[in-house]
């Protein structure tokens, strides 16, 4: 994909995919190119595609930017996102300069299910349990300053709150499970 916009020297991009790109019938993924993006450190993918979306999304792409260093998935909810739990651990696998990936949930089946898989330990994985990034009718310099904040947010709430775990089980209404439903 060639854009008629520079990305060369992009350093910070928050996106919707289909916002970027738009939609299109061919198979092929959308692709983050190193030679497109070189300097992009900061990346966040708002509402990233769901499962059996017609957008896809070739995250090896996004494991190969040479300067990322903070990456956020927002929006994620229900179970058409839960398919990201795998995505998200090969990043962080594959990724060693990565210094944070920031998800963004407040959904109950999404956080429910994220309970329960290995990558919540993984101590880069912030978690916020907050979707005030995307609501309200906030002027453009607002939106600017939070979302340069956002970064630093994350590594002060990761060492402030503990673990990803404790945090979600202080969102998750802490309550007896019986064969996988609330009492």
């Amino acid at each position: 994909m060639h854009f008629i916009l520079p990305t060369h020297n992009l350093r910070c991009l928050s996106i919707k995919i289909e916002t970027l790109w738009g939609h299109h019938d061919n198979q092929e993924a959308y692709e983050f190119r190193p030679q497109d993006y070189p300097q992009l450190t900061h990346l966040e993918i708002v509402d990233p595609p769901r499962y059996n979306s017609c957008v896809d999304l070739d995250w090896e792409g996004i494991c190969k930017l040479p300067s990322l260093a903070y990456l956020a998935l927002g929006c994620l909810c229900g179970y058409g996102h839960c398919y990201l739990f795998n995505v998200m651990e090969e990043i962080l696998r594959r990724c060693p300069k990565l210094r944070a990936l920031i998800i963004v949930s407040r959904d109950y089946n999404f956080i429910t299910a994220l309970k329960f898989e290995p990558v919540l330990d993984n101590p880069r994985l912030v978690y916020f349990p907050s979707s005030d990034l995307y609501v309200g009718n906030r002027n453009q310099k607002n939106i600017r300053t939070e979302r340069t904040h956002l970064w630093d947010r994350a590594e002060r709430l990761h060492s402030e709150f503990g673990t990803n775990r404790r945090k979600i089980d202080q969102y998750v209404n802490p309550c007896p499970v019986v064969y996988g439903f609330p009492h």
